[in-house]
C-alpha cells in the first residue's frame, strides 16, 4: 500500500542519515521510479529530501530537520493508524506494528484515550465510488455517520433487482 510505504520511507529516514534508492526498492519490493515518484510525493508534501552524490551517497531528510507533532491532527494521525491496521491483517508484519506504536508515542496523555476511539474507526474503502461527483454528498454522510457511531438507514437493490431496506 503507498500510504504504508510513504510513512515507512519518511521514517527510515528520519531514523538513518540516508539511504539509497536501490536498497529502498529492495526493502519494499518495488521499481527504482517508484522509489523516485515517492521521494517527489514526500518531497512535495514538505518534507525537505537531499540526494547526495558519489559513493556514499543516496537519499536523506535535510540536516536538522524533525517531523513535528503538529504537522498533523489527531484525525489524520488517527486515520493513518486505523489504514495501517487493516493492511497490518494483511501483511502482519513488524513494519507495521513498529509505525503504529511510533504514531502512537507522539499523541499526548490527556488525548490517549480519545486517539484510542478515533483509531478504532472501521475502514471502509469508497475508491469504486470516489470518483461519482453524484455520490459524493452521501460518501460524506456516511463518514460522518460512521465517526459518530449513528444508524444508516438505506434501501438496497442487489444484481437480480431485488429491493429491501436495510439498516
Amino acid at each position: 500500500m503507498k500510504l504504508d510505504r510513504l510513512l515507512s520511507i519518511i521514517i527510515l529516514l528520519l531514523n538513518r542519515r540516508r539511504m539509497q534508492a536501490k536498497e529502498l526498492a529492495e526493502r519494499f519490493e518495488v521499481s527504482l521510479r517508484t522509489i523516485y515518484r515517492d521521494i517527489e510525493a514526500i518531497n512535495g508534501a514538505g518534507i525537505p529530501i537531499v540526494t547526495y552524490q558519489g559513493t556514499n551517497g543516496g537519499i536523506g531528510v535535510a540536516e536538522g530537520y524533525r517531523l513535528d507533532r503538529n504537522v498533523m491532527t489527531n484525525d489524520e494521525l488517527a486515520a493513518i493508524v486505523t489504514a495501517l491496521r487493516s493492511t497490518s491483517t494483511s501483511y502482519g508484519n513488524e513494519q507495521h506494528l513498529q509505525l503504529m506504536e511510533k504514531i502512537n508515542s507522539v499523541i499526548p496523555p490527556a488525548f490517549s484515550e480519545e486517539f484510542r476511539h478515533m483509531a478504532s474507526r472501521v475502514m471502509i474503502d469508497y475508491s469504486p465510488w470516489d470518483g461519482n461527483e453524484r455520490l459524493r454528498p452521501k460518501l460524506q454522510l456516511l463518514k460522518e455517520a460512521i465517526d459518530n457511531c449513528r444508524i444508516v438507514g438505506f434501501i438496497y437493490s442487489n444484481a437480480e433487482g431485488m429491493v429491501s431496506h436495510r439498516l
